[in-house]
């Protein structure tokens, strides 16, 4: 028997929370490209944020699951910025 309390999170929360999680994923892997990452951190720290980033964009991923919630007009943005077609 699970010892943790299961709890349900609405969809359109989860997909919210997953979007936010991926557009920060983005940022990092923005700073890493760019060397930015450098002005900010020490070197530890960044890749110590980094790794618990992933672990949180994985996290999500696995309560979203795989399909994007079904209604039109959606709030929640890709990680890219752009508005899904």
């Amino acid at each position: 028997m699970d010892d943790k309390p299961q709890t349900h999170i609405p969809d359109d929360i989860a997909w919210k929370w997953h979007a936010l999680v991926e557009r920060r994923r983005a940022h990092f892997a923005e700073l890493h490209d760019s060397g930015r990452w450098q002005k900010y951190y020490r070197e530890h720290k960044f890749f110590a944020q980094l790794r618990a980033t992933e672990r949180m964009a994985d996290a999500w991923a696995k309560v979203v699951g795989k399909n994007p919630p079904a209604t039109p007009n959606s709030t929640v943005r890709p990680a890219s910025g752009r508005e899904r077609s």
